[in-house]
């Protein structure tokens, strides 16, 4: 459907006020964007009434989806009375978004236009508004292939990937990261709703995967705990959407672990007698469980060189 704005067609002048593409997403009723709502203007030319208007809007195909229209009964032509009767245009159309059978229209393009018709058989149409009716919000898909990180410089788990998938081509898409306190496990924002994010990305169009090392804004390392991602847009019809990855935990050292031996001597010589030392690995503060992902132990000879591996 390819609309452009051009003076009246005909004789009366008509106009809408407006010329700029309209969105709306008035399926979800939420108050943002519901309709359309335009002034007009029709002024009968000198000597005349107006008998008849029609305003139209109409699908991509040609389509006419709804219609609202008045006209003078045709009367005894020779009356003067009958003669003078008129119709008066409303001052305003507001379309919300149903058609003729009061259902909601499809998601697209529709033109909305504005006839009138005098005694003297002259015509005028209001140039037409192009409408975009958008009822699907932004969304996307987050994941990520590990949660929790020690960005300590170690070269080991020193960020996390946030994987941003099949999402929806928007104007502008925001990423934050925040205190898990901001946002609770299903996106509903706690009590005090003022928690500003530590991080923030845009994008344009479609959101890029991010890898966050754990710094806020200014470059200073976040401190330890739980973190909420969220991907948020608004597009133009007012639909707001948005999508969370909870559960994101900064560690900013490795955990430190005590390993005991239980000999320092033994002799694996099958006689039954020490032919065999148990290591033992414990957390350094036995109070708070570790959250171990994976474990690696190496027995190493003297020079340092690797004899086994058990992970």
């Amino acid at each position: 459907l390819i609309i452009t704005a051009c003076a009246t067609t005909g004789d009366i002048p008509v106009e809408l006020d407006r010329n700029d593409v309209i969105y709306i997403s008035p399926a979800n009723q939420d108050g943002i964007q519901d309709d359309v709502t335009v002034s007009t203007s029709a002024i009968p030319l000198e000597r005349t009434v107006l008998k008849s208007y029609l305003i139209e809007v109409y699908a991509e195909s040609g389509e006419r989806v709804r219609t609202i229209e008045e006209s003078v009964p045709k009367g005894r032509w020779w009356m003067r009375k009958e003669r003078r009767r008129a119709v008066e245009p409303p001052e305003l159309i507001i379309w919300d978004g149903r058609n003729d059978d009061g259902m909601w229209v499809p998601d697209g393009p529709y033109g909305l236009t504005m006839t009138v018709r005098d005694n003297r058989n002259n015509v005028g149409t209001a140039p037409d508004l192009l409408v975009i009716v958008d009822n699907t919000p932004p969304s996307g898909e987050l994941s990520a292939p590990f949660l929790r990180f020690t960005p300590n410089g170690d070269g080991r788990l020193d960020d996390v990937t946030i994987f941003q998938r099949d999402t929806t081509w928007e104007d502008r898409w925001e990423g934050a990261v925040y205190p898990a306190q901001a946002w609770g496990q299903a996106g509903n924002q706690s009590a005090d709703g003022d928690v500003q994010p530590l991080k923030t990305w845009t994008w344009e169009g479609v959101p890029e995967d991010i890898v966050w090392d754990g710094t806020s804004a200014g470059g200073a390392v976040a401190p330890a705990g739980l973190y909420t991602y969220r991907l948020s847009a608004t597009d133009r019809a007012g639909n707001s959407g948005e999508a969370f990855l909870s559960g994101i935990e900064l560690i900013p050292t490795a955990q430190p672990f005590l390993v005991d031996a239980s000999s320092r001597y033994f002799s694996p010589d099958g006689d039954g007698v020490q032919d065999s030392v148990t290591i033992t690995a414990r957390p350094h503060q036995s109070n708070q469980p570790p959250t171990v992902e994976r474990w690696e132990l190496t027995i190493v000879d003297r020079f340092g060189l690797p004899l086994r591996t058990i992970t």
